[in-house]
């Protein structure tokens, strides 16, 4: 998602797919965005585009809406990163709750006119798709869905209401180092990097093979 908000940022393509220059505001709710960003810099050796800001402060989708719009410039991109940390207090399998955060992303894209992308986990079953209620799968004018097998990583256009659906793209992360901490010890992070090696998505194990793991790790668990 960093990666897709500064080819937006730049007007750069994305997977060999164009795109025109947006403002990007990313909300980064989960982690250190710091060695990221530097592990950008150091591979592409020039800046994060100064049409990307980044927001880390605490913000709530639903209490939070119109102070953020406020402060969006007209035709942004919004990427919340992520739904579960943007929703404290909030049921994502809840009906009634994922109505009122989905209400509430639909009011952040009316007041700004722009977009508003939604970084969100799968299950501990991936191949059921996103966490939670099936409302949120519904509401979405776009998915794109990110898996791996083995190194190899890919992403997924799985929903679509204006184009095709179904396109496809493989990536790896590449290494990038970025000298040493105070301690003296390596400091690494990485990039996405397209990868055009045919590749083979995960298959989804079947009922019989999925009980039988389950009843092997429960064995193995066992005191």
């Amino acid at each position: 998602s960093v990666h897709m908000a500064n080819c937006l940022g730049y007007g750069s393509a994305f997977f060999g797919f164009k795109t025109q220059i947006k403002q990007v505001v990313y909300i980064n709710l989960e982690g250190s965005m710091k060695t990221r960003l530097a592990a950008i810099r150091a591979d592409k050796k020039r800046d994060v585009s100064d049409n990307v800001r980044f927001v880390t402060e605490p913000f709530h989708i639903i209490e939070d809406i119109e102070a953020l719009a406020a402060d969006i410039p007209a035709g942004a991109v919004v990427f919340i990163d992520t739904l579960n940390a943007a929703s404290p207090g909030l049921d994502e399998n809840s009906s009634r709750d994922m109505g009122l955060i989905l209400e509430a992303a639909k009011k952040l894209q009316q007041i700004t006119k722009g977009l508003v992308v939604i970084v969100h986990h799968s299950g501990k079953d991936a191949s059921k798709g996103l966490r939670g209620h099936s409302s949120l799968y519904a509401a979405m004018d776009a998915v794109i869905e990110v898996g791996r097998n083995g190194n190899a990583r890919y992403w997924r256009m799985s929903k679509s209401k204006e184009s095709e659906d179904g396109k496809r793209r493989g990536f790896r992360l590449k290494p990038v180092g970025l000298g040493y901490d105070d301690d003296g010890e390596p400091e690494t992070s990485c990039v996405v990097e397209p990868d055009n090696t045919p590749m083979q998505e995960e298959k989804p194990l079947t009922p019989s093979l999925k009980y039988a793991l389950e009843s092997l790790e429960a064995a193995l668990n066992e005191d």
